[in-house]
């Protein structure tokens, strides 16, 4: 009997395999976060009403995170 084995991230997801690009333009999923981005880029140059980023006060229980992750350790 084998082990289960968890399969890795983008064995099994079919958007890996898709074409990013027709001719210059993006496709798929990838086509709709770069309109997405272009929308909120533009939305936050003419409206720069946003509330500012702050340093969060300890046992106040709010944050407003933004951020990337990098890597990811999972033992």
């Amino acid at each position: 009997m084998s082990v289960p084995r968890v399969p890795r991230i983008g064995e099994v997801e079919q958007w890996v395999r898709e074409n990013p690009f027709e001719g210059e333009d993006f496709t798929g999923w990838r086509k709709e976060m770069h309109e997405h981005g272009s929308n909120i880029a533009t939305y936050r140059g003419m409206n720069a009403m946003e509330k500012p980023m702050r340093r969060p006060i300890e046992g106040s229980g709010e944050l407003s995170w933004c951020g990337e992750v990098s890597g990811v350790r999972i033992c």
